[in-house]
């Protein structure tokens, strides 16, 4: 019974969630969508430049590279991802056979949230992803609450999560008493899309 619950989806009451994988090995990519779908509405990508324009139509919450890819590895993947202000909040689990130390720094540095290497166990993998989505969610369920940046835990958001909800207190505190205000004048002043504001 412990081992199904570590691999039980994260989930919420309307919708699996989307992982994107990027991973230009058919096989590979093939087997990880088998090993997801159950659990996850899976979006297969075969490089990185196509992965990321995935990520603006399909809006993924987590993203599962390989670093060993045509063009563009997935260390340049990941760091592209957490340049982004509009994508950077999303989790990114790289994939690699490269088992040394530095490699896992190397993307570490780069701004993944985890590393995984090849050959993985499959209970492991699901429980890193589930973990991730998690820690996502308890992030979110905290800015829903706060009021005010001081009230957060510097730790616990991105530099870029931080710069998103300063810009966001700071409009709303200076347009609070502006009647016209609403989320498609704020979205504009913050230059970023609805949906992704959401």
């Amino acid at each position: 019974a412990e081992d199904k619950k570590d691999s039980e989806p994260v989930e919420d009451a309307d919708r699996k969630w989307t992982i994107l994988v990027a991973e230009d090995d058919t096989e590979v990519s093939y087997y990880l969508k088998t090993l997801l779908s159950p659990y996850y509405r899976v979006v297969n990508r075969f490089d990185a430049d196509s992965a990321l324009k995935a990520m603006q139509e399909e809006l993924p919450d987590l993203v599962l590279s390989d670093v060993v890819m045509p063009d563009k590895d997935g260390y340049r993947f990941c760091q592209e991802i957490k340049d982004d202000l509009q994508l950077c909040h999303i989790p990114v689990i790289l994939v690699t056979a490269k088992a040394k130390v530095k490699n896992q720094v190397e993307g570490l540095n780069c701004g993944a949230d985890a590393y995984v290497t090849k050959p993985f166990e499959p209970s492991y993998l699901l429980a890193l992803i589930r973990s991730q989505l998690e820690n996502r969610e308890k992030v979110r369920g905290l800015l829903g609450k706060a009021t005010q940046t001081d009230k957060i835990e510097g730790d616990v958001l991105s530099p870029h999560d931080n710069a998103f909800m300063t810009d966001l207190y700071q409009l709303m505190e200076t347009e609070l008493s502006n009647p016209e205000l609403d989320i498609a004048r704020m979205t504009e002043m913050m230059r970023i899309s609805r949906t992704k504001f959401y």
